[in-house]
């Protein structure tokens, strides 16, 4: 049995995670990393400039439940609490949250988890990191 090899030439291939796309796409990227670049942007431009969900939505033509989704998960933060149109409250005690659906404290008693998120922000860096520490109370 002979295999054409024009089911294979016809192959294209994500030129960042080199996974097939369809020979018809009309990006070079697949979807996945379209969506990872479409999330760089917007994470860029939250650092550059201070504005909301909803301005954030209307600036880059995305569905603000996807924006709202990316605060949840704690992948996008806001500059300053304030900054802030809907808000993030906890769940269980409603203080104002950066990210997440439980404050510290309320993670804490609500999963008996010890320690806390700390943030790491170097002397001379625009950019904070935020970890998990064990040891803290």
């Amino acid at each position: 049995m002979e295999v054409s090899g024009k089911l294979f030439q016809e192959n294209r291939f994500c030129a960042w995670c080199h996974c097939p796309i369809p020979a018809d796409s009309e990006t070079d990227f697949c979807k996945s990393c379209q969506a990872s670049m479409e999330f760089r942007e917007v994470r860029e431009y939250v650092r550059e400039h201070d504005v909301n969900e909803f301005q954030l939505a209307e600036v880059f033509g995305i569905p603000l439940r996807q924006v709202k989704h990316w605060i949840r998960e704690g992948r996008l933060e806001y500059r300053e609490l304030t900054n802030t149109v809907v808000g993030l409250h906890c769940q269980r005690c409603g203080k104002a949250i950066q990210f997440g659906n439980f404050c510290p404290e309320c993670n804490r008693a609500e999963y008996g988890v010890k320690g806390g998120f700390d943030t790491f922000k170097q002397k001379d860096a625009d950019e904070q990191i935020r970890f998990y520490n064990k040891d803290r109370r």
